[in-house]
């Protein structure tokens, strides 16, 4: 069984994902969105310098994944379906991310 870590924290999903964490699922409840992540010893430290201010990101990429990450947002709620196409969305989103940093790179 995979373990996963879920956060209700918008810029530390786009965080996360500007670091090249996959994002596993998201799904909203009582007007929040949930993030989830593979759970890894990278995660933790990664999460650790977003919350103690030690992280460093680009902020091209961390800007781009902050914008698809609203749209992925606002496209779910006025869905109100947790379908195909999501997880579509997500592996772009995982796919942009990689692609940006490889680029700045």
């Amino acid at each position: 069984m995979n373990n996963h870590y879920k956060h209700k924290d918008f810029y530390l999903g786009a965080y996360l994902i500007s670091e090249g964490c996959s994002l596993v699922d998201h799904y909203r409840e009582n007007g929040l969105t949930t993030f989830v992540f593979e759970d890894s010893d990278n995660l933790k430290s990664l999460v650790e310098n977003f919350y103690t201010l030690k992280g460093t990101v680009d902020a091209l990429s961390y800007s781009s994944v902050v914008r698809t990450l609203k749209n992925l947002i606002h496209n779910n709620r006025s869905t109100q379906q947790h379908e195909a196409a999501t997880t579509y969305r997500q592996e772009d989103l995982n796919d942009r991310a990689k692609n940006k940093l490889e680029r700045c790179q």
